[in-house]
C-alpha cells in the first residue's frame, strides 16, 4: 500500500502499514504456534490475504514538497518521513562500469519531522557524495535509524542515528552495499537491514560490526520500509 506520493501537497494515510508482508529475523514466522496472543498487530498482519479489505483511518495533507518518500515512522506525537530529492536520475550503462549497472545520479536525502497534523517541524538533510537516497526507517525508543545509500545496487551506504530527544544526527557506520531499509532491535541493540530489492539481509551490531549476511529466501516480495514488532519480528 503506497501511503504518500512524491508531489507537493501529498496526502499521508493514517494507521499506515508499509507492507502487507512479514519478514522473520530470528524467530518462527508470524502465524505459528509461537505467535503471542497479546500482539494484535502481528496477529492481524498474519491474516492478510488478497481479499483483505483496507479502510482509510485518516487523511493528512502535507503542505510542502515531499519529493519521493521512502520510509515512515511514528514516535509519540511526531511523524518521521524519509525521502529522496532526485536532482539528476541515475542512467543505466549499456555495459557495467566498475561493477555498477548505472550512473550514481545526483540528489539530496531528507528526513522530514512532522506533527500529527502533518505540519513540517524540521527538515533534516542527510547524505554525502553519491550516497543521497534514504531508505526505510525505524526507531528504538531513543534513536531513529536511517540508511542513506547510493541510488544503485551493490554500492555504498551510510547508516545514521538521529537522537529523538535533540534531533542531532550521528553517522554510526558505513556499509559496502546498498542498504534500502533498517530495523533496530531494542532488546539486543542489533540492527537488521535489507539490500536493493531486499534480495539479501544483513545484521549488524549497533556500532556496525557485521553479524550475519544471508540471501532472501523469497523471490516475490520486496521489503521497502519495516518496523520492529516487539518479538524479534519485523513488519
Amino acid at each position: 500500500m503506497r501511503s504518500v506520493n512524491k508531489f507537493h501537497g501529498a496526502v499521508l494515510a493514517g494507521a499506515v502499514l508499509a507492507a502487507a508482508a512479514v519478514a522473520v529475523t530470528t524467530t518462527p514466522a508470524v502465524g505459528t504456534a509461537q505467535s503471542p496472543k497479546n500482539a494484535p498487530l502481528v496477529e492481524a498482519v498474519s491474516e492478510l490475504n488478497r481479499s483483505t479489505q483496507w479502510n482509510l483511518a485518516e487523511r493528512i495533507k502535507l503542505n510542502f514538497p515531499t519529493h519521493h518518500p521512502q520510509g515512515f515512522a511514528r514516535v509519540g506525537d511526531r511523524l518521521f518521513l524519509s525521502s529522496v530529492e532526485i536532482i539528476e536520475p541515475p542512467l543505466k550503462y549499456p555495459q557495467p562500469v566498475d561493477g555498477y549497472d548505472r550512473t550514481p545520479g545526483k540528489g539530496r536525502g531528507h528526513v522530514f519531522v512532522l506533527d500529527l497534523k502533518g505540519n513540517l517541524l524540521k527538515d533534516i538533510v542527510l547524505g554525502e557524495g553519491d550516497a543521497y537516497h534514504p531508505g526505510g526507517i525505524d526507531a528504538d525508543g531513543t534513536s531513529l535509524w536511517v540508511p542513506v545509500a547510493e541510488y544503485r545496487p551493490y554500492s555504498h551506504s551510510i547508516v545514521y542515528r538521529i537522537d529523538l530527544a535533540t534531533l542531532e544526527v550521528h553517522e554510526e557506520f558505513q556499509v559496502a552495499d546498498h542498504v534500502g531499509g533498517i530495523v533496530p532491535d531494542p532488546r539486543t541493540g542489533e540492527l537488521h537491514g535489507v539490500t536493493w530489492g531486499s534480495r539479501e539481509f544483513y545484521t549488524w551490531s549497533g556500532k556496525g560490526r557485521q553479524l550475519a549476511h544471508s540471501a532472501n529466501s523469497s523471490h516475490f516480495v520486496d521489503y521497502q520500509d519495516c518496523a520492529y514488532t516487539k518479538r524479534e519480528l519485523m513488519l
